[in-house]
């Protein structure tokens, strides 16, 4: 609990000093910042793999309509019964058109680590590559559209797709629907997956929101192939806000977070 509570403290600071990005210019920075924590349940299964979450991006953007230029940085920390943690980074990048009618680009990322995620059996090399297009639709001021695709390759090779809405009923809360699927070539191995998660942004004056969701997963070669996947965690926006500074604004005008691979596959140790 201490742990959590200097995390938020944290986020909090964060999110107070980054203030209104770059006022009086059309270029301007922003930024996330957020820890988070998944517990993998498996039928049949007493103890459960679970994972600690933090991630960042960075973007910026060169005008609104315009360019928009984005780095993610990614670590997590799987907990697995009976075995020692293991640690695996991602980090990327993304460029992509934003405008008042959504967004849409191209992104590539790269993980490295000593294992293929929260449910691996032995320690094995870890190195994937993703590359995809990704789109946004912000269809009406209360909801946004959205698809991206793309392949994978490294520990082998494959393509992925993925689409969701998202419904805003409040200003400052988000409801998300997401299908993903991922299929590997060479081993005839697929994913297939829907999530659905809630994020709130009680307080404009300090941006950091709560997120909570689950994940209801199909792997086809997990010996039970049905995982539900519970997700928590906290996210701070450093600037993108504008004058509002709702979860919408956020969401739409700081660093994308529609844009790579679902984690799911390489988290099921796909």
């Amino acid at each position: 609990m201490r742990s959590v509570r200097t995390g938020v403290q944290v986020l909090a600071i964060l999110a107070l000093a980054a203030g209104p990005a770059l006022a009086q210019s059309d270029m301007q920075f922003a930024g996330t910042v957020g820890v988070g924590w998944t517990d993998f349940l498996l039928p049949a299964k007493a103890a459960h793999a679970n994972e600690w979450l933090a991630n960042g991006s960075a973007v910026l953007t060169l005008n609104n309509p315009g360019f928009n230029f984005q780095l993610n940085g990614n670590d997590n920390d799987d907990q697995i019964p009976s075995k020692t943690s293991r640690d695996f980074w991602s980090y990327g990048g993304d460029i992509f058109w934003r405008d008042y009618a959504g967004s849409f680009g191209i992104n590539a990322n790269s993980s490295v680590g000593s294992n293929v995620g929260a449910l691996a059996v032995s320690a094995k090399p870890y190195d994937v590559q993703t590359y995809g297009i990704f789109g946004q639709w912000f269809a009406e001021p209360d909801l946004t559209m959205e698809i991206k695709t793309g392949r994978f390759q490294g520990q082998d090779e494959g393509m992925y797709g993925d689409w969701a809405v998202v419904i805003y009923p409040y200003h400052d809360v988000a409801l998300s629907l997401t299908a993903d699927y991922a299929e590997a070539q060479h081993v005839r191995e697929e994913v297939r997956d829907g999530v659905f998660m809630l994020e709130y942004l009680p307080v404009h004056d300090v941006p950091v929101s709560l997120y909570v969701g689950y994940d209801y997963a199909i792997e086809s070669q997990l010996p039970h192939e049905q995982v539900s996947v519970l997700l928590v965690g906290i996210k701070a926006y450093l600037g993108g806000g504008g004058r509002g500074g709702t979860l919408v604004d956020y969401q739409r005008n700081g660093p994308t977070n529609w844009d790579a691979a679902s984690p799911t596959p390489f988290d099921l140790g796909f």
